[in-house]
């Protein structure tokens, strides 16, 4: 029988693949030794980074936490780290990736995905949803954007708002307050043109990435499909 952390039960494509030697390491090895190593190449901490996620146990999952706030070598190292952590959706992860969040002196694209990794943690939602709210604020655009459509795909596809027909409603929602934002910007540079209605807009207006990611045909795309987390068969 293989050890688990060979076998991924994501979906998702790994562009490093654990090596087989991860199964006689220690979760602490893995993540000490190999993940936080500045000195190996990258393609080495992947691999233990998704051995590490494979095994997605309490103590895989703050190795892994320890590697994205601990890092200095490269930003592109731990927006992969904050990725996986949202493909566990484990709650231990919570304080970390809210302490990468916090950080304004860190990457855009590294808080980028600590927000939207936030936003797939079910099991400690209040706090997650109490630190979403707080940067949905934020004076980076990318940051706040992501903020508010983790917390408008949490609701829409989580279950955290128990009333459905507002959920339901396309109309009365942070990516459409987003996505008017950008519609009547680009109007007031192209000359006024007459202003569509949200839904409308929301379909036809060229949106920013955060939100392309969230919005298809006028209708929000659960947050975890942007980490690909579903399960194999």
């Amino acid at each position: 029988m293989a050890c688990a952390c060979m076998t991924s039960p994501y979906s998702s494509i790994d562009p490093a693949p654990p090596h087989p030697q991860h199964a006689n390491l220690s979760t602490e090895e893995l993540g000490q030794d190999i993940l936080c190593n500045v000195h190996l190449p990258l393609f080495d901490r992947y691999r233990a980074m998704f051995s590490l996620r494979n095994l997605g146990s309490t103590e895989a999952v703050v190795e892994l936490g320890k590697a994205l706030v601990n890092d200095d070598s490269s930003a592109l190292f731990r927006h992969e780290v904050a990725y996986v952590l949202g493909q566990l959706q484990h709650g231990a992860s919570v304080k970390y990736l809210e302490e990468s969040l916090r950080r304004t002196n860190e990457h855009v694209m590294v808080r980028h995905e600590a927000a939207e990794a936030l936003g797939a943690i079910e099991s400690k939602w209040d706090e997650c949803e109490r630190v979403l709210k707080e940067f949905s604020n934020d004076p980076d655009e990318v940051v706040r954007q992501s903020c508010l459509v983790a917390l408008d795909a949490a609701d829409y596809w989580g279950g955290h708002n128990n009333n459905e027909e507002e959920d339901l409603n396309p109309n009365n929602d942070s990516i459409n307050d987003i996505a008017d934002q950008e519609y009547n910007d680009k109007s007031q540079q192209s000359g006024g043109e007459e202003k569509k209605d949200s839904h409308e807009s929301l379909t036809a207006t060229p949106l920013p990435f955060v939100l392309q990611k969230a919005v298809t045909n006028g209708r929000k795309i659960p947050i975890l499909n942007h980490f690909n987390v579903t399960k194999a068969e």
